[in-house]
């Protein structure tokens, strides 16, 4: 069997109070049922922290989740608010550490160190001994060549040249054409008949004739133009190197130069290693010991069904720190509870029916 009863709360710093509840009255069980559009709030002993919210939609919120400290090897999912809710497929609990990552690129060099002063200079040094010759440049380039020179006179005729061979008799030519026919002979007796004769054989080419006398030399030719100049040779291979000279006798120490521009500062070496640490100062003397105080106030007797109320506390000196609230003689529910400013703790109430209030102020 469930019974609807009303919920009181006498002198208690509970600070969820509902409309009603159901109380199942089977073994042991506990069944609080929030009224429609409401949630089950649970407060501490302070009414000041919120461990649990239960919406009667079904979200459950855990306020304290976000900022806790504490860790466990279980996983919870929860949104900012501390809302529980289903995790993520990938949520679970943490893998090993992965291997270490490469190492960055090297740093750009720093900035250049301030000139260091000039060294003093030191003392000349002894002339050294002549060193050898050393070899011959190469040949320079050819140079641009000259323009061409004016023409030369004719130079006299050479002799003429021997007389060439005879060359090979040509072919023989076609044959000329018939000659007119002479005069008819007498007729004279009939001959008999001889047998036709073989053709011959072409005679042999008779042999060349003598040379002719070689004529008189003609007179000389006109000299031709100036030809180009040829191109420059190559250049012959070193000679060998002569024999080193005696060494001269040492020359008088000369006089001491000026002194040198100083040289760019040198690259600034990598960082010493660190010094070790410092001793541990002295402990400080300890400060005056904080003194908390307890400020209460209450409001009369609010009539039934008033509306929402506000009772504040105020510190007679110092700071409030914390605060809480309380409620006797009528059903109430308790809206907010928080620091109202610098040294007042205030609670706000619903009610309905008639109430006292209390507001606590911790001051320091």
């Amino acid at each position: 069997m469930k019974s609807i009863v009303g919920l009181s709360l006498p002198r208690t710093t509970m600070l969820a109070t509902f409309a009603a509840f159901t109380v199942n009255c089977h073994a042991a069980d506990v069944e609080i049922k929030a009224p429609p559009g409401g949630k089950v709030v649970i407060r501490d002993s302070t009414g000041a922290t919120t461990p649990l919210i239960v919406d009667g939609a079904g979200p459950v919120t855990v306020p304290g989740l976000p900022a806790s400290t504490v860790v466990s090897a279980g996983v919870v999912c929860f949104d900012a608010n501390g809302t529980l809710a289903k995790c993520a497929p990938f949520v679970g609990v943490q893998g090993p550490a992965g291997p270490a990552g490469p190492v960055g690129a090297t740093g750009p060099a720093g900035a250049t160190g301030a000139q260091g002063a000039a060294g003093a200079t030191g003392a000349a040094g002894a002339n050294g001994t002549a060193g050898a010759a050393g070899p011959g440049g190469a040949t320079g380039p050819a140079g641009a060549t000259g323009a061409v020179g004016a023409t030369g006179a004719q130079g006299p005729t050479g002799p003429a040249g021997a007389a060439g061979a005879t060359g090979a008799a040509g072919t023989i030519g076609p044959a000329g054409p018939t000659g007119s026919v002479g005069p008819a002979g007498s007729i004279g007796p009939v001959g008999a008949t001889g047998p036709s004769g073989a053709t011959g054989a072409a005679g042999a080419i008779g042999p060349a004739g003598p040379a002719g006398a070689i004529g008189p030399a003609g007179s000389t030719g006109a000299a031709g133009a100036q030809g180009p100049i040829g191109p420059i040779g190559p250049i012959g291979p070193a000679g060998a190197a002569g024999t080193s000279g005696a060494a001269g006798t040492a020359g008088a120490t000369g006089a001491t130069g000026a002194t040198g521009q100083p040289g760019p500062a040198g690259a600034i070496g990598p960082a010493g290693p660190a010094g070790p640490a410092g001793q541990m100062g002295a402990t400080g003397a300890a400060g005056p010991a904080a003194t908390i105080t307890l400020t209460t106030y209450s409001n009369t007797q609010f009539a039934a069904n008033s509306g929402g109320i506000a009772v504040t506390a105020t510190c007679g000196a110092g700071v409030v720190i914390s605060g809480g609230c309380s409620a006797t003689n009528g059903t109430s529910t308790l809206v907010n509870s928080f620091r109202s400013s610098a040294n007042q703790w205030s609670c706000e109430y619903t009610y309905r029916g008639n109430s006292n209030m209390t507001t606590f102020a911790y001051c320091m």
